[in-house]
């Protein structure tokens, strides 16, 4: 969005807007831009849910073959029964199988295969920051 808009929508000048924009690049608020790009549209239609269990030595040779496989579109560290969690988009059910057997090869994994997506990513609102900015209640 063209600092001018942004500068209407909260009442800045653009050289207000950009000064703001640059002060939370600085502080590592903002941390990059991206395009959101449509995997279906790229002709990778299925998109699954992965979950890692990995031990020991296994852990470092996982995540060194999920940073080189472009199927990987997320990876998080995670609590609970799984070590990772990914996310993967691929082309087809045989796609998906190889893409499985592979990363196997260091861990045990479940996989969930995503049917729907009634939430698509979205920016931040401000009421998920303005807690942390807010006074902790006190419960009188």
């Amino acid at each position: 969005m063209p600092y001018a808009e942004l500068g209407r929508r909260v009442g800045l000048s653009p050289p207000g807007v950009a000064d703001r924009v640059r002060r939370l690049e600085d502080a590592g608020i903002i941390t990059g831009y991206r395009a959101q790009v449509s995997t279906e549209r790229l002709g990778a239609s299925i998109m699954a849910f992965v979950l890692v269990a990995t031990r020991g030595a296994d852990v470092s040779r996982f995540v060194a073959l999920a940073q080189r496989t472009p199927e990987v579109l997320e990876c998080h560290q995670v609590t609970g029964i799984a070590s990772y969690i990914t996310k993967v988009a691929v082309t087809s059910v045989q796609h998906l199988a190889v893409l499985l057997e592979r990363l196997e090869e260091h861990s045990q994994i479940t996989t969930t295969v995503v049917l729907s997506s009634p939430i698509p990513p979205r920016p931040i609102e401000r009421a998920l920051i303005a807690p942390l900015n807010d006074p902790q209640p006190t419960g009188e």
